[in-house]
């Protein structure tokens, strides 16, 4: 994704794979979508009691990637695994614009706001500043 102006974490496979592949104690499991051979994007995630949490997500803005990523996720998780909800907790980003309503997400009345301003003589302020350039997933909480 284009990460120009952008406060984005690291999402190279070895990240990925410590992050997630090695994790002590909880089994991710990791849903790609590929067109012509090409990523279109992931989600990681993890089912408990018929409920599926969505640590982290990401995929590229062009040809309705985040559209198609979502609809098969979806269909995945209640063809496989009878899912009665899925919840994802992701900022507000123009780096990641996910098509959620149209796959009836719900945003959740206890929705809370999180970002930490450092001054501006540590980065460009507009990056800083600008919630929707920053891209944060369930995944990024504590690393």
């Amino acid at each position: 994704i284009p990460k120009k102006g952008m406060a984005l974490g690291v999402r190279n496979r070895e990240y990925l794979n410590w992050r997630y592949a090695m994790h002590p104690l909880v089994r991710f499991k990791v849903f790609t979508l590929s067109a012509s051979g090409r990523l279109c994007g992931y989600i990681v995630y993890r089912v408990e009691d018929k409920v599926a949490y969505v640590t982290d997500i990401l995929t590229l803005t062009e040809d309705r990637c985040a559209e198609r990523l979502i609809y098969h996720f979806t269909g995945h998780i209640r063809g496989n695994f009878r899912a009665s909800s899925i919840h994802l907790r992701v900022n507000r980003s123009e780096a990641l614009r996910l098509p959620l309503g149209k796959f009836n997400f719900l945003r959740r009345a206890d929705s809370q706001r999180f970002m930490v301003l450092p001054s501006c003589a540590q980065a460009t302020c507009a990056t800083l500043t600008d919630g929707g350039r920053w891209f944060l997933t369930a995944g990024d909480k504590d690393v």
